[in-house]
């Protein structure tokens, strides 16, 4: 039997024995376990990003619940309803940043190390204080920093052990230029340019020849491969700039979906990293950046603002704005309006207007025209190795001009043709035009056709050549010149430019872009008619025997017409026509989908009308024994139609399909069709 008392002192002895075991527990909680982080203390007026889906929204504090503490961030970027609400540790606080000098500008091409050496080496100490260097930095990788101290030697540290003093000016010195809300319009000196002082481009037929070999440079880019991180669901790779002779590369991105913004990446191409990732200036895209990285030209990013030209100087540890301009005047009207630009050399740059005039610009003093073009050309004019040279097709040919002088330097006589893409290969001595799968070289030393080939090439953008043998259409088609043939295609859709050789592009795979270089052709395109002859892989050529098979459908009234001329082309590449050959042109013409369209009558009141408009499927096909090997053709779609008077537009509809179909005789036809082997195919990949 218990004694009185007994279990008062029990529950005395437990109470004891259990502050002990909770003291000695938060002891050796305080001594083992690492402090906890405190959640940053916010005010209104602070600085934040919020990070969503990969990609950075910086904003500044609007409100603060007293209640909770959650803060409300009203987003620089307009994005997501135009702010963001939660705890504090749903955003990272930005360190503030000391007021710039007047004049000076964040750069967006400036490296992390610049801007935090910029002012020489400084104190860095870790969280205890006792440990302190005088050092510069080197480089912040995967939560490593890296130190230059005074005697030369490096030394790393996790960026967790530096102070927190230390943690917020290596913030400071990586975030991103858009928290500063970039560079704007204003700050630049408008220049108002008189263009009827430029002189006016001759593209007239004709002319002495006096062009020269412009020969490409022999230094390469390294072989690189940087991881760019993800991207925003909207951006698209814009555009790539390299300076081979500083191993740096820039990519251009563009979110076309709020605001059209364009986000910059300067990468180190020898030491496989991205330097900075910056915003430009709103409403901004860069669309030229000089050889030695020191001049950048960016244009407004919307559609109907593209006239003014923005013009910044880079001293390494600013972007300073310059003055602004309107190449091609009141830039209310579309037609004169930017397409694109080009620095000829750190002082000249070349602007082509979305109506296909170009004008040359002395930027070394202000901004002074040199020469305009006054007639309309092709809107991708090719440019030489060095630039001291520009191609372009008018009409009745191609011609070259010297590009600072803008005298005529030749002209090569060819089909009326005002688009096609062009590229001078980099030795200066050929010159390749790509339309319409048609592929056609001439030698610059002896302005002779040296090839006019059918291949497998829709060329929309961009043809290079990516050695004196080897065409690169699109970033996607390799074509092998001497053999007439595609080998390769890329399956991406690589952004990206020639240089020293290597080809410099953005695999665009959203979670994990990367800019690499790489070499084209391939050992494995190249494999592929290494030991076959040219001549071995012609289908067609000059002196084929060729009958023709034109069935015209419900279009009969123009099949003699369409004979007649498809008998002419074949003569002028020295073929003749004979009914009993093996080998065929096979025309057809038959009856497509019909279209619904919205008919609108240009004069007062734009009057408009729904219609049912037919089209017509044409089609051109050589065929050797009944298997084809090349074949043309396309639909035929009325888009813009005069009428007649007292014609109705059904009837004008009609009469322009009648009538493009009618011209079919007039189809280039292929002087020379290869194909690979039976028992090849051409290869793909991904990239290069």
């Amino acid at each position: 039997m218990a004694r009185p008392g007994a279990n008062n002192n029990r529950r005395t002895l437990l109470l004891v024995l259990g502050a002990i075991i909770v003291a000695v527990l938060l002891s050796a909680d305080s001594v083992h376990a690492a402090p906890k982080q405190q959640p940053p203390k916010y005010k209104v007026g602070d600085r934040a990003v919020w990070e969503f889906a990969g990609k950075e929204h910086p904003g500044t504090v609007e409100s603060i619940d007293r209640n909770n503490g959650w803060i409300t961030l009203k987003l620089d970027d307009g994005e997501f309803g135009g702010s963001q609400r939660g705890p504090a540790t749903k955003f990272r606080k930005l360190a503030k940043k000391k007021p710039k000098p007047a004049g000076r500008e964040e750069n967006p091409f400036e490296t992390v190390e610049e801007r935090a050496n910029k002012d020489g080496p400084r104190s860095w100490s870790d969280q205890t204080g006792k440990f302190k260097i005088e050092a510069s930095l080197v480089k912040v990788e995967d939560e490593v920093v890296t130190l230059l101290r005074k005697d030369g030697k490096e030394v790393e540290l996790p960026l967790g052990k530096l102070s927190e003093k230390d943690q917020e000016f290596l913030q400071s010195v990586t975030a991103n230029t858009a928290e500063d809300g970039g560079v704007d319009d204003e700050g630049f000196d408008r220049v108002n340019v008189d263009g009827s002082r430029a002189r006016p481009l001759d593209i007239s037929r004709g002319g002495s020849w006096s062009y020269a070999p412009d020969v490409a440079s022999a230094r390469a880019i390294p072989d690189t491969r940087i991881a760019l991180g993800p991207k925003a669901f909207h951006e698209k790779p814009f555009q790539v700039f390299v300076s081979p002779e500083k191993d740096k590369g820039v990519v251009v991105w563009l979110d076309s979906f709020q605001g059209k913004k364009a986000r910059v990446q300067s990468c180190d191409l020898k030491r496989d990293r991205v330097e900075k990732t910056a915003e430009f200036a709103p409403g901004q895209t860069p669309i030229a950046i000089s050889a030695d990285m020191r001049t950048v030209v960016a244009f407004k990013i919307a559609e109907r603002e593209r006239g003014d030209l923005f013009l910044y100087d880079l001293d390494g540890q600013k972007l300073k704005p310059r003055f602004t301009w309107s190449p091609f005047g009141n830039a209310e009207k579309k037609d004169q309006n930017i397409l694109a630009g080009r620095f000829i050399d750190k002082d000249h740059l070349l602007t082509i207007n979305t109506d296909g005039n170009y004008a040359l610009w002395d930027l070394s003093a202000k901004v002074r025209p040199i020469w305009q073009s006054l007639t309309t050309a092709n809107k991708k004019p090719a440019l030489s190795a060095n630039s001291k040279y520009l191609a372009t097709t008018v009409d009745g040919g191609i011609v070259i001009i010297e590009t600072l002088s803008g005298k005529k330097a030749g002209f090569i006589v060819a089909d009326d043709r005002q688009n096609g893409l062009l590229a001078f290969d980099p030795a200066g001595r050929q010159l390749v035009l790509v339309l319409h799968g048609q592929v056609r070289v001439w030698d610059l030393t002896t302005r002779e056709q040296t090839y006019d080939f059918a291949c497998d090439c829709p060329a929309f953008d961009q043809v290079v050549w990516a050695d004196e043998s080897t065409l690169l259409v699109d970033g996607k088609t390799v074509i092998d010149v001497p053999h007439r043939v595609k080998t390769w295609t890329y399956t991406g859709t690589p952004v990206g430019l020639f240089a020293g050789g290597r080809y410099l592009y953005v695999e665009d795979d959203n979670k994990n872009c990367v800019l690499a270089s790489g070499t084209v052709p391939n050992d494995e395109a190249r494999m592929l008619v290494k030991s076959t002859s040219a001549d071995e892989l012609l289908a067609i050529k000059p002196g084929d025997a060729i009958a023709l098979d034109v069935q015209m459908g419900a279009y009969q009234q123009s099949h003699d017409k369409v004979v007649a001329g498809l008998k002419k082309s074949l003569e002028a590449n020295g073929m003749r026509v004979d009914d009993n050959s093996n080998i065929k042109l096979v025309v057809t013409v038959k009856p497509g989908e019909v279209k619904q369209m919205v008919s609108r009558t240009l004069g007062r009141g734009m009057a408009t009308q729904q219609l049912s408009v037919p089209t017509q499927l044409t089609s051109l096909t050589f065929q050797i024994n009944g298997t084809p090997v090349w074949s043309g053709g396309g639909e035929i779609t009325p888009r813009l139609v005069r009428s007649n008077q007292n014609e109705t537009v059904e009837a004008a509809i009609q009469r322009q399909i009648n009538e493009s179909i009618a011209n079919m005789g007039n189809t280039k036809i292929p002087k020379y069709v290869a194909n690979l082997p039976a028992d090849k195919v051409a290869g793909t990949s991904k990239a290069p």
